[in-house]
């Protein structure tokens, strides 16, 4: 389970999760993406979705162990072959009341998935500690913006008081190479982290806003552009070094897995317009 975190506001941590989970599912893994900006999470527009399906479905079974498979179907998004999405919920103000549900879920998805992202949001609510809490790889995004700096100093401290140990926390420097993120801020930023692994992510520019608008991140993924190389680069690294068996990519399907009991999710059908 990989998650994203930032410490402030517009650092692209929704553009990056969509983006890694796309090159996953590309790559032959069974994908699964949990938005956990519970209130506004928009990640589903990213892949093209027009009709949210409801992460708030699941809090009616929090009395009841384990989830009932057919509530979890009904709560997700099939978004491509091999990538499927839950959240955020369609009523903000029930988003506390989630904490257990989403707990339950990760459970699930740990189990039934080859690999799960986790997309969080600037505040924090049970379900986003629970879920950093429990993660295997925590990347600390920041790029240039005012307190930058302070903030993520500040989320790298938050996590590790929650038991994340820094060799499971990578430094992303995203939009790296926009006119306000240097060659020096990012320096300064990664000295800020104090991380041995780090990485940077090149701005996408207008093209990438471009297809974000339409909800077409496979297309930017795909893109023979500096955004779409590093993006694979990263992942596909980050998932060898978490002993995930990555194949060719396949752009137009997804590659068969040795057969497991699973529950019935719809790793394989095409993803949904609505």
């Amino acid at each position: 389970m990989i998650c994203a975190v930032s410490g402030a506001g517009g650092s692209g941590v929704t553009t990056l999760i969509a983006a890694m989970a796309a090159c996953s599912a590309h790559a032959g893994l069974r994908t699964a993406v949990l938005d956990l900006d519970l209130m506004f999470g928009n990640l589903y527009e990213l892949f093209g979705v027009e009709t949210l399906h409801d992460l708030g479905l699941l809090a009616s079974q929090v009395g009841s162990a384990p989830l009932d498979e057919a509530a979890i179907v009904r709560s997700s998004m099939r978004v491509g072959p091999g990538l499927t999405l839950w959240g955020p919920i369609a009523t903000p103000e029930r988003a506390e009341l989630l904490g257990r549900a989403v707990e339950m879920l990760i459970g699930v998805l740990r189990r039934e998935s080859d690999v799960v992202f986790v997309d969080t949001s600037r505040t924090w609510t049970d379900a986003v500690a629970g879920a950093v809490a429990g993660c295997d790889r925590c990347l600390m995004v920041c790029g240039h913006a005012v307190g930058a700096v302070t903030a993520l100093e500040r989320a790298v401290s938050m996590v590790s008081r929650l038991g994340v140990p820094r060799t499971r926390m990578v430094c992303v420097v995203n939009r790296f190479g926009q006119r306000a993120c240097t060659e020096e801020e990012a320096m300064r930023l990664e000295m800020a982290a104090s991380l041995s692994a780090k990485t940077r992510i090149p701005d996408g520019g207008s093209a990438l806003a471009s297809l974000l608008s339409f909800g077409r991140i496979e297309d930017a993924v795909r893109a023979q552009d500096a955004f779409g190389r590093s993006i694979h680069a990263f992942t596909r690294s980050l998932l060898r070094e978490l002993g995930c068996s990555i194949g060719a990519d396949v752009p137009d399907g997804v590659q068969e897995v040795s057969a497991r009991p699973r529950l019935r999710l719809p790793w394989k059908r095409l993803g949904e317009a609505s």
